[in-house]
């Protein structure tokens, strides 16, 4: 198997689970539940992958924000 090259970059495409916690500050259950109704899920090979545009896309379309 090839391992995997980290690279570090402004604006990610995708990310792993962890990284959409952290993006979303929620737990686990929240973060797929979010990725799911987004219709955000990739699995690529073996790795579950989320896209981050659609779940930014996701957000913006179904949360209103309260703005003064």
């Amino acid at each position: 198997m090839n391992k995997t090259i980290q690279r570090q970059t402004e604006k990610r495409l995708t990310v792993t689970l962890p990284e959409l916690q952290a993006m979303l500050c929620t737990g686990r259950r929240t973060a797929e539940r979010v990725a799911h109704e987004a219709g955000a899920e990739l699995k690529i090979g073996g790795r579950r992958l989320y896209h981050v545009g659609r779940i930014e896309e996701y957000l913006s379309a179904s949360c209103e924000v309260d703005r003064k």
